[in-house]
């Protein structure tokens, strides 16, 4: 997988490396056999309790206090019914955002868990993430990744993991893997109508004039216009199209960086359409799509959630992730799992685990309203995009010359009106300083005070 550093990679999911006679060699010791099969809703609603049981009781296994990450979803809650039922002391940690509800439309992040926990007399901790608690501790949370994250997420795992520490939590149980094994991401809903055979990388005289003309005519900074392209995309350039399923269309105004690497990509992602297309025995598996995002979606979670607790000395387990019952769940065709809608054989399963208003709740995600926070503190923001113009140099050398014009004049609010863009664009400014250039040497320092330097 790709890293920010020229010319190294991560090592794949299932692979490792053995330096021999002075050679490198890549070797892979995880390739399971998977037969979609044909089962009884009454067998897999068994089985699944049984996996799924087994798999939170294993990682339960530890002589330190053990603590559950708590959101509103099923994954987080699912996770807390199982491991309550084995170990009654055991805590969850609850995340408060101000003003989530106005980006996600549903405030279940905050009233579900405690709801939840009072129900179960579990323990909670609950901590604030809100504007202060972001400007107090941005920079001590980017002192602690090597990698630059991709998503305000990130930030929430970094500050319930520090909350942890404080509790004596040293083991934590988070949901990871739960959209994979259930049906896939409500985000990559397209994509699931595109067969495996459109995802490989295509090379004709033909496709390469069309995509040249694609490129011409609809390759633009304009709203109609990137849905025309992305609309091509999904069909001619499919694997690309599942690469970029979430980064914001950012590629359109980076153009001179994004033509440059998308055929790197594009052989990335064959290597990822390879090694799924060896899991399943049968052709043209429907779960085909959901297990080549474990080299994506998958892998970069578990670092960065990796990187959130590690930093607090707390050990991050992802009972959903048990190969066991990930591979259970991948012999259930796509189509049974969402025959009612994306995980709606999901959802019918936990009605045996969970309670009624879990299960409708409205999903919504970890994520920082940002732009809203800004637009209530309109100082805070101006000075930050008073401190990218002075750092543009840094996007221009580092990332983009297109995306430091577009920053410049402006362009970039046409599709960053959350701000979320221009937010990771600071953040990779100031990662940068910390990392590379050793210009910021004061993890406890406050955004605010950087901003004034």
């Amino acid at each position: 997988m790709v890293t920010p550093y020229k010319n190294i990679f991560s090592v794949l999911p299932g692979h490792f490396y053995e330096y021999k006679n002075n050679l490198l060699i890549k070797k892979r010791w995880y390739l399971p056999k998977i037969t979609e099969n044909s089962k009884k809703f009454s067998n897999i609603q068994d089985d699944f309790r049984q996996l799924a049981t087994s798999s939170v009781n294993l990682r339960l296994r530890s002589d330190v206090p053990v603590g559950v990450f708590l959101s509103g979803g099923l994954d987080s809650n699912l996770i807390l019914n199982l491991a309550i039922k084995k170990n009654k002391n055991i805590s969850a940690y609850i995340c408060n955002i101000p003003n989530k509800e106005a980006i996600a439309d549903t405030s279940t992040d905050v009233t579900i868990p405690k709801k939840i926990c009072k129900e179960y007399s579990s323990k909670y901790n609950e901590i604030v993430f809100d504007l202060d608690y972001l400007k107090k501790n941005l920079i001590n949370i980017l002192f602690d990744y090597d990698l630059l994250f991709s998503g305000t997420g990130h930030l929430i795992f970094h500050a319930l993991s520090k909350e942890a520490k404080k509790n004596n939590t040293k083991v934590i149980l988070t949901g990871s893997g739960g959209d994979e094994i259930a049906g896939g991401y409500y985000w990559q809903k397209k994509s699931h109508i595109i067969p495996n055979f459109l995802f490989h990388s295509k090379k004709n005289i033909f496709l390469s004039y069309l995509d040249k003309f694609v490129k011409y005519a609809f390759f633009k900074k304009n709203k109609f216009l990137i849905k025309i392209y992305k609309l091509y995309q999904l069909f001619f350039r499919s694997s690309l199209y599942h690469m970029e399923s979430h980064n914001l269309n950012l590629s359109f105004f980076m153009k001179d960086t994004y033509l440059r690497v998308e055929k790197k990509m594009e052989i990335l992602y064959d290597n990822y359409l390879s090694i799924s297309n060896g899991v399943f025995l049968n052709k043209n598996s429907s779960n085909n799509f959901e297990y080549r995002n474990i080299f994506m979606t998958i892998a970069s979670q578990n670092h960065f959630f990796d990187i959130a607790t590690m930093s607090s000395s707390i050990e991050n387990r992802a009972p959903l992730l048990d190969y066991r019952l990930v591979e259970y769940m991948f012999s259930i065709s796509k189509n049974k799992k969402n025959s009612r809608g994306i995980k709606s054989l999901y959802k019918k399963i936990l009605e045996n685990f969970l309670p009624g208003f879990i299960i409708k709740s409205k999903k919504s995600g970890p994520s920082l309203p940002i732009g809203i926070w800004l637009d209530q503190d309109k100082n805070f923001r101006e000075e930050i995009l008073l401190y990218i113009k002075k750092n543009i140099l840094y996007v221009e050398n580092y990332l983009s010359k297109d995306l430091a014009k577009n920053l410049m004049n402006k362009e970039i609010e046409l599709i960053d009106k959350n701000f979320l863009i221009r937010f990771r664009i600071f953040c990779m400014i100031i990662w940068y300083k910390i990392k590379f250039e050793k210009s910021i040497t004061n993890p406890n320092v406050s955004v605010e005070e950087i901003l004034k330097s």
